[in-house]
């Protein structure tokens, strides 16, 4: 028995136990069109803006980020607990309204 392996050119055999399946390669390669919305344009925008901005002083964070690794970072727990009472009355102030 002889077997024509010559309409196998551009597909790959897959399978086991005696068993393969052909599968074709696509000739043509498909073309994908994407649009954005204008929220998610916005969003590209505000994201880009924030990269931008100076949201933080990096000498403070490289200090925090030290004390903390030294084991000499102190948290002043009652700050803590009076700036979250300020936000609850915030929060339930606007609530409110």
């Amino acid at each position: 028995m002889k077997i024509d392996i010559s309409s196998l050119a551009g597909s790959t055999p897959i399978g086991s136990g005696g068993k393969s399946v052909r599968v074709d390669k696509p000739t043509t390669s498909p073309s994908a069109n994407v649009s954005i919305s204008d929220i998610s344009s916005k969003i590209q925008a505000l994201e880009v803006e924030a990269r931008q901005s100076i949201g933080f002083d990096e000498a403070r964070v490289a200090a925090i980020k030290e004390a903390m690794r030294d084991g000499k970072y102190q948290v002043n727990s009652k700050m803590i607990a009076e700036k979250l009472l300020i936000l609850a009355g915030e929060l339930i102030s606007q609530q409110g309204s």
